[in-house]
């Protein structure tokens, strides 16, 4: 028995990515302080989407506020790398005293 038109060649659809995820994806990229207009260029590169930069501006300001970020930095792998590195080096209770130190 043949198959049908339908059931031929049907290779899985990839599921389609929402514009809040391609903006989520191009920060992950270019960092939280990249500009909208760097940000659609990424977007327009890699997805093949054509999303406004006032649209971006806003998934920008909404995920800055959702990760409670608030125009801060946020915190990198890099730098949980470089206190594991600074706890090898001087011990934990020397890093804590540093810290007290610094801050």
């Amino acid at each position: 028995m043949s198959k049908s038109k339908s059931e031929k060649n049907v290779e899985p659809a990839e599921p389609k990515l929402s514009q809040m995820q391609m903006v989520r994806l191009a920060l992950q990229a270019c960092g939280m302080d990249a500009k909208p207009q760097d940000l659609h260029k990424y977007i327009l590169e890699q997805f093949r989407e054509d999303l406004p930069t006032n649209l971006i501006s806003n998934y920008k300001s909404q995920i800055r506020r959702q990760g409670g970020m608030g125009g801060r930095r946020t915190l990198q792998i890099e730098d949980l790398e470089s206190v594991r590195t600074l706890v090898r080096r001087l011990g934990a209770e020397q890093l804590k005293r540093l810290v007290d130190v610094l801050s």
